[in-house]
């Protein structure tokens, strides 16, 4: 069918879940109504500065690429941000290994958990592909035909939260 009658489904679900919330929400008796540690004034001040600074920003830069005056390539923007989130990760992994004064034990776990953190990078990277990468080879190299039927690839999917 398309993805806009999965975004569209995915709506409707949305749209009953808060439905649902509203009708049941005098169960909760208040709880969860206020934070438990409020923000003090200068806090609530900034907050609000800088989300209204966000919004103003990031609709000037809508307009101005709506308007051509700039172009962003999004795979460049991509490998920038990837490469600076690596760049991130390995120097704070660095700082923390040689400045934190930790014993050798603290050193062992700290190093089993960076190739914890590789294996889960590569892991997430492989599962993400689902959506891309993955449904394109299944398109174009997997027979989809049962009888005169032909699966379409979008419904691959919806198959992964069939699995139990």
């Amino acid at each position: 069918m398309g993805y806009h009658w999965a975004f569209g489904a995915a709506a409707i679900g949305m749209g009953a879940g808060l439905v649902q919330f509203k009708l049941t929400s005098y169960k909760l008796q208040g709880e969860g109504a206020e934070p438990t540690q409020p923000l003090a004034e200068k806090g609530l001040r900034n907050s609000r500065f800088a989300i209204l600074g966000f919004g103003v920003g990031l609709g000037l830069l809508t307009l101005l690429m709506l308007n051509s005056a700039i172009v962003i390539n999004p795979v460049t923007l991509g490998q920038y941000v990837a490469l600076t989130i690596t760049i991130v990760f390995l120097a704070y992994y660095a700082c923390m290994y040689t400045f934190a004064n930790l014993s050798n034990d603290e050193k062992k776990s700290l190093g089993a958990l960076f190739l914890v953190c590789i294996a889960s990078t590569f892991f997430w990277a492989g599962f993400e592909q689902a959506g891309s990468s993955l449904n394109l080879f299944g398109r174009d190299y997997t027979d989809r035909i049962i009888g005169s039927f032909e699966i379409p690839p979008a419904w691959f999917q919806s198959a992964n939260s069939f699995s139990l």
